[in-house]
């Protein structure tokens, strides 16, 4: 993040049920995909920011197995952005969004992703518009307090 003079904000983290290692997984990918994909012109923000839900906010299929309430966690840069029609695609595994020169990885990063957020009852879904960056959002359900 140095070497690029990127800028991180975060607003704090609640605690979410869940297996630590792989969370320390997810999010380690995800903010090194906001660096790996940055323009290189232009220096990476990247912000978190978190919003708590109640199980009645949400529909989604797979968040029913939990009695909790959830917490929306939003991974936002400034990157190059993915085409819409490419979305669901970055979640399959072996399979890279074509980018001009960024070709790095297997392909598999962000369905391992998607894996262990499924795993840990939740979701995980991405918004983008190409040149002005991407928004990945997780749902994941809040630790009873």
């Amino acid at each position: 993040m140095k070497a690029r003079n990127a800028t991180f904000r975060s607003e704090p983290l609640p605690l979410v049920k869940g297996i630590p290692v792989q969370l320390e997984h997810v999010f380690y990918h995800l903010l090194a995909n906001a660096l790996k994909f940055s323009k290189q012109a232009e220096a990476p923000v990247i912000s978190v920011s978190v919003r708590e839900l109640s199980k009645s906010q949400l529909s989604h299929p797979l968040l029913s197995v939990t009695e909790s309430d959830f917490v929306e966690i939003q991974i936002q840069d400034n990157g190059i952005g993915i085409e819409r029609s490419q979305l669901e695609k970055i979640f399959d595994i072996f399979s890279q969004v074509p980018f001009n020169s960024v070709r790095e990885g297997e392909g598999f990063g962000l369905a391992y992703c998607r894996k262990i957020i499924r795993n840990h009852s939740g979701i995980i879904s991405a918004q983008s518009e190409l040149g002005k960056g991407t928004t990945l959002s997780i749902i994941l359900p809040l630790a009873k307090s």
